[in-house]
């Protein structure tokens, strides 16, 4: 009886006054949470991509009208670290581009089936970014907003991980790199400050690139985003005045914290690097229909097999203690491929991510999927709830968690006019469940539906093909 009354309201109140509008959104009776807290249940309108009204007094013809009641309407997700154009185990495939393209859409609808309508990729080369954005106009996306270019050192890091994203050792090369990349409208540039995971393998950039960097993106009012995950190196990161370390410290005591804090930078969480490796060890994860909707099989393959894990370990090992006898890499292997070094390991980054949110550090949710190509366990989508999961085991609220996950990173990025709320006048990027997101951050990995841009699909629906 309740839906016909509406009905007939939308009818009386769809007249002359009220232009039709096709592609017009009502959710009715749905309760509204943002990162202001629980805003009350409303009927919310969205037209032309955006959120029109709450509670309209009038409505276009040719309004879809859902049914909202029981269900809570928050922003769409903001994942502030991923790789859009890396694939979980791409280094063990071989696959043309064409195949491998048709991989990264598929990665891309992944992530609005999650919820996530916003990412950051602040490590792609300008010929991949460029490939994005033209995937983005026959495929369904989030809005993808790039940090770059990626200024790493010569023969440092990322180009010895990563051949395609070479390094730089003059102002020219500064120079040349920025200027390219300011086509797609980068948000800032990111530097890395890397010299190891286990010892001193890479160079740094020296104290005179580091300030032409500095100068050179001042120059075109591009900010700092620092890659640095150990003390020393984020100390370092720090003298250059970023807007945001894309890592969270994993090591760090309570002088680092006030340091950080002291600082203003946001810092990126990506807890999700650590705590995301219990797939190895507990592949019945991978039995979730959520990663059979979302997640290539080959993928989901890989996660289980117990040969990729070999070859991870190997090429890891390799790749960062390039001068160790094979012996010490085949006993460091057994020591630290294992469930509890890496269950160590993460508790010690999350401990440092407990601290800096006491002490008011603007956290940001940041999944790194899928980070550097041999690893099996960063799958797109899926990787941003996990990481807003271990958010919440850091202490967090599921409050806290839903701000670093909306309105925290439109502030960082400077978009907290068009997302991070629901307000009139932001664009329509939300996400709708069925649990309550304030009592249970887990509720925002099961999307009734996800809008993007004011589009209605539900995960299934973004799933399928253009």
């Amino acid at each position: 009886m309740k839906l016909l009354v509406w009905a007939l309201a939308v009818f009386l109140f769809s007249g002359a006054e009220a232009a039709a509008d096709p592609g017009a959104v009502l959710i009715r009776d749905v309760r509204v949470v943002d990162a202001r807290g629980d805003q009350g249940t409303h009927d919310l309108l969205i037209a032309e991509g955006r959120i029109a009204a709450l509670d309209p007094a009038q409505v276009p013809q040719g309004t879809q009208v859902l049914d909202g009641e029981g269900k809570t309407v928050v922003p769409g997700l903001v994942d502030s670290h991923v790789h859009v154009t890396m694939a979980p185990t791409q280094a063990f495939r071989t696959e043309s581009d064409e195949a491998l393209w048709e991989r990264h859409a598929m990665h891309l609808r992944a992530l609005l089936a999650w919820g996530v309508t916003t990412v950051v990729d602040p490590g792609i080369s300008l010929e991949d970014a460029k490939g994005v954005r033209a995937l983005q106009t026959r495929s369904p996306s989030p809005e993808v907003i790039f940090v770059g270019p990626l200024l790493g050192p010569t023969g440092g890091y990322p180009s010895a991980v990563v051949p395609g994203l070479l390094g730089v050792n003059s102002r020219s090369q500064v120079e040349e790199k920025m200027d390219a990349f300011m086509v797609l409208d980068p948000v800032g540039v990111k530097v890395t400050m890397e010299q190891g995971v286990f010892y001193k393998i890479w160079p740094l950039h020296t104290t005179e690139m580091r300030a032409a960097i500095m100068e050179e993106a001042a120059s075109r009012e591009l900010p700092l985003y620092m890659h640095a995950m150990t003390p020393k190196m984020t100390r370092l990161a720090l003298t250059m005045k970023p807007r945001a370390l894309v890592h969270a410290p994993q090591q760090g005591d309570d002088r680092l914290v006030d340091e950080v804090a002291r600082s203003g930078a946001y810092v990126v969480s990506t807890l999700d690097i650590l705590g995301a490796g219990r797939l190895m060890w507990h592949p019945e994860e991978l039995d979730d229909p959520r990663i059979a909707l979302t997640v290539p099989q080959d993928e989901i393959d890989a996660a289980r097999s117990p040969e990729i894990r070999e070859a991870f370990a190997d090429v890891f090992g390799h790749t960062l203690a390039p001068e160790m006898p094979e012996w010490v890499l085949w006993l460091g292997q057994r020591l630290t491929f294992n469930e509890q070094y890496f269950q160590s390991r993460y508790r010690q980054a999350r401990d440092v991510i407990t601290q800096l949110h006491e002490a008011g550090v603007p956290l940001v949710v940041g999944s790194d999927s899928a980070g550097w190509p041999i690893f099996p366990y960063l799958l797109h989508g899926r990787s941003t709830h996990v990481e807003m999961g271990l958010l919440s085991d850091a202490g967090l609220t599921p409050a806290d968690v839903l701000t670093a996950a909306t309105l925290t990173p439109a502030r960082m990025l400077g978009l907290e006019a068009e997302i991070g709320t629901v307000e009139v006048g932001k664009r329509a990027d939300l996400l709708v469940v069925s649990g309550d997101p304030l009592q249970d951050v887990g509720a925002l990995g099961y999307p009734e539906w996800v809008i993007r841009a004011g589009e209605v699909r539900t995960p299934q629906g973004w799933m399928s093909e253009p």
